[in-house]
């Protein structure tokens, strides 16, 4: 079955090497309507399944030592790009985490972690790998445990420890006494500083170590390092009533950039703060979701091209272009955004690692990973309103140009052939006479010769041949009138082997082609072989002219037939018997036979193998013989099943049906039986293949490989002719898994990759061993489409569920799978066989469905 393609997939041959393990790909294809200008990124996400214990995240911290920390609401979760280990509160434990619920991660100048939890702070001792606790309900005799929760940790570029808490201010760390104390709040009525309960997501130190604070209800405030207190920030321009001691309008974040510009957001705004004029700029103001709880998350965040990143809560992502006011909203591939423009991913917090990847943390999805520098997987689709976009979505065929590097042909269903030139991207066409093709010009397989002659494989129209100059000088289909021309007008691949002969594999047989000859050749299989054409023709012909000849003919459904003849001089008979057959068991349910006198079988066949094709459906069968008859009595018989009868046909009719039933024709003399026998012999030792519909066809050296639909994999050997096949051994260990053979790779070293329907198969030639990978091996489907090498001993793998790469392990020859689909920027997760190129260039081509 051949599936639809949406489009044409490219994938840059890049390099995987990370400081964490990463399975991201990226893909800026298509743009969602909006109020903001929209840029969308491809997204990995890493949750319970992938070691967290819960999903929803909201710290995430990398320490000097490249590490990741993950804060959820089960604890403090440790990361080193492969694993998680996880820190807990253990009741009676009083080294371990003082709260599961972690708000906040810092990293002191020893290496220690800060950790703000919901009942305190806890500090990680890296030396003694356990944790020293501040119950803030003890030191500052709180009288509800719910008043102890710490929001954020701030060490400056002084080393001094700070803590935003929900209810008790900003507190700072007092080293010498191992202990916290409140920092006042200038109060204008009192004309001092004061000690208040007040809520304070986070703090910021800016580019000259002034820190900043915003309080619940008190606005934006600075730290007055001479009174040792925080001062509010009373704007120019606006009255700090108007936006931030609003409480529907609390600020969230405070980031200071270059130019030591204050970005803020609060919980339904972004803004920035000129401290040199004391203005505040509006930049966002948002209408819904006001009274939102989860709109009190943000984190601002600069990339290292130099743009702001703000994690948006329900709402999203926001990406500004450098410090600028300019800004897109930035849909994430496979998120949805209901009408009132919210997302359905509730970000919380975000962080930038020394890679320049972005994690951002969710609500219920974990983490959420973008990377801005990978970009490998990028699609070409058919857009009606540019002429130089590719022809069709349903992409056939691949095949990269000898006679113009960077040129690839792109066979098409419905769009015919394209050229796709890879330095400027763009597509033109190549128009031929569509004939016979239902969907209007396809191309499923395409072979160039070195002068720029062109074999292309259709599917419908058969096999076409193009000189240089795209002028169609051939065409070769399917002969009615003979059984040695193409097999079917369905071509799905072509190979040249090192005869230059070409190996042309339809849905319905295998051709040899010679390109200078314009000869085609049949090479069959128990079920397709035909004796010589001239046989079946001078057969017919003896059923017209020969006067002597007795018959059962024309039979139907349900016979059982008896007729006697008389020989009355001894003589040589052809004996043509044609009926229905069924290769599976090798059996005859439409067949003839010869009895004598005392009616015994003097000639007659029920076995498959004995038959050849008489034409249209593979089940149409016929033999043909030469038998010495002696002066006699004898009884033609015949016999047929319940369906597939003369004229009342069940399938595609045979091409001679002239020859159903049995028939016995005297021949003249001697002569003209070695004649005949001549044309029925000739077919004895031809070259047989196993299985019609051809799948796929590699040329190695002296052998061709033949994969099938159904029939396993053939191995010809172009010396002798002999054939070997491999097909699935249900009792075997050592076996091909599937017999349906979709793709064929060979290695450097002489192994072959098998794609088929039941895992990836490695196979030995030499020892003929068979290793097989499935899901079980980490593949994400055991269907596959088509295997292109990589780097080393890697491999590309193309699946009917999106696209993996095989990475062995030289040293401990370990096989792991790296698994791309749609969150990887795939967009149809079906590939199709053979619609797979390595370029020149490195890049990947797959036909995705």
């Amino acid at each position: 079955m051949e599936h639809n393609i949406r489009g044409i997939m490219k994938v840059k041959n890049i390099s995987f090497k990370f400081s964490f393990r990463s399975t991201t790909c990226l893909l800026l294809i298509f743009l969602s309507i909006s109020v903001f200008p929209q840029e969308q990124i491809q997204t990995e996400f890493i949750s319970i399944s992938d070691g967290l214990t819960s999903g929803n995240v909201q710290p995430i911290f990398q320490d000097s030592y490249g590490i990741m920390w993950v804060g959820t609401n089960a604890g403090l979760h440790k990361y080193d790009g492969y694993k998680f280990t996880r820190y807990k509160n253990i009741p009676g434990k009083s080294t371990s985490l003082l709260n599961d619920l972690v708000w906040g991660i810092a990293e002191d100048d020893e290496k220690n972690l800060w950790v703000s939890t919901e009942d305190g702070i806890s500090k990680f001792e890296r030396r003694r790998n356990e944790f020293k606790n501040y119950d803030l309900g003890e030191i500052f005799k709180l009288p509800e445990s719910n008043l102890e929760r710490v929001f954020n940790i701030l060490i400056d570029s002084k080393k001094r420890i700070w803590a935003a808490t929900r209810d008790i201010g900003v507190l700072h760390y007092d080293k010498k006494n191992d202990t916290w104390y409140q920092v006042p709040f200038w109060n204008q009525d009192s004309g001092k500083g004061l000690n208040i309960s007040n809520y304070i997501l986070q703090m910021a130190e800016d580019k000259e170590g002034k820190l900043w604070a915003g309080f619940y209800q008190l606005g934006l405030s600075y730290y007055n390092s001479e009174d040792s207190l925080f001062v509010p920030v009373n704007f120019s321009n606006k009255s700090s009533d108007e936006v931030f001691k609003n409480s529907d309008n609390m600020i969230t974040n405070i980031y200071a950039d270059v130019t030591n510009t204050l970005w803020l957001t609060s919980r339904n705004g972004v803004y920035k703060y000129d401290q040199s004029k004391n203005k505040l700029k509006t930049i966002i103001e948002y209408d819904y979701g006001k009274q939102t709880v989860w709109n009190h998350w943000n984190k601002i965040l600069q990339d290292h091209s130099g743009n702001i990143w703000i994690a948006n809560n329900f709402r999203g992502i926001l990406k500004f272009d450098g410090i600028s006011d300019d800004f897109a909203e930035v849909n994430i591939y496979g998120r949805q955004r209901r009408q009132d423009g919210a997302s359905d991913i509730i970000l919380t917090r975000a962080e930038i690692d020394n890679t320049g990847i972005i994690w951002f943390g969710t609500t219920i999805d974990g983490i959420m990973k973008y990377d801005p520098t990978r970009e490998p997987f990028v699609h070409y689709k058919y857009d009606p309103d540019n002429k130089n976009s590719i022809s069709s979505n349903q992409v056939f065929g691949l095949l990269e140009s000898k006679l113009k590097k960077g040129q690839i042909y792109v066979g098409t269903r419905g769009g015919g052939l394209n050229i796709f030139d890879q330095e400027n991207e763009k597509f033109s066409r190549i128009n031929y006479k569509v004939i016979n093709d239902n969907f209007g010009g396809s191309v499923r397989s395409i072979a160039e010769e070195e002068d720029g002659t062109l074999l292309l494989g259709t599917w419908g129209d058969g096999l076409i041949i193009m000189d240089k100059n795209r002028r169609e000088i051939a065409r070769f289909t399917v002969d009615t009138a003979s059984f040695h021309g193409l097999a079917d007008n369905q071509v799905r691949v072509i190979k040249k082997d090192n005869n230059e002969k070409y190996w042309i594999g339809t849905v319905s047989g295998l051709n040899l082609f010679d390109l200078n000859s314009m000869e085609l050749k049949r090479i069959s299989t128990l079920s397709s072989r035909v004796y010589s054409q001239e046989l079946y023709e001078k057969a017919t012909q003896y059923l017209k002219d020969k006067k002597q000849k007795f018959s059962i003919d024309k039979v139907g459904d349900y016979a059982d037939l008896t007729k006697d003849f008389h020989v009355i001089k001894p003589r040589k008979y052809l004996v043509i018997s044609g009926g229905e057959g069924f290769i599976d068991n090798n059996k005859l349910y439409d067949y003839g036979w010869i009895t004598n006198s005392k009616n015994d079988t003097i000639w007659g066949f029920r076995d498959f193998s004995k038959t050849y094709h008489l034409g249209g459906e593979f089940k149409n069968r016929v033999i043909f013989d030469i038998i010495d008859l002696k002066p006699g009595q004898y009884n033609l018989r015949y016999k047929s099943d319940d369906s597939h009868g003369y004229n009342v046909w069940n399938a595609n009719p045979p091409r001679y049906p002239e020859f159903w039933g049995i028939h016995v024709v005297e021949l003249d003399n001697d002569s003209e039986a070695k004649n005949l026998s001549n044309y029925i012999n000739k077919t004895e030792n031809e070259v047989l293949i196993e299985g019609n519909n051809i799948r796929s066809i590699h040329i190695s050296k002296n052998i061709a490989w033949i994969g099938t639909d159904a029939a396993g994999l053939n191995k010809v050997n172009l010396d002798d002719n002999s054939v070997t096949n491999y097909s699935y051994e249900r009792d075997s260990e050592n076996t091909l898994s599937n017999n349906s053979v979709q793709f064929i790779h060979e290695d450097e070293d002489g192994t072959l990759w098998l794609a088929t329907n039941s895992g990836l198969n490695k196979f030995d030639p030499v020892n003929e061993t068979f290793k097989v990978y499935t899901e079980d091996d980490g593949l994400p489907t055991n269907y596959i489409a088509s295997i292109l090498p990589g780097d080393g001993n890697d491999l590309w793998i193309a699946t009917r569920n999106g696209i993996s790469k095989m990475v062995t392990d030289l040293e401990t020859n370990q096989v792991t799978f790296v698994n791309y689909d749609t969150e990887d920027g795939i967009e149809g997760m079906d590939f199709i066989a053979l619609v797979a190129l390595k370029a020149s260039n490195g890049q990947y081509f797959f036909g995705s469905e």
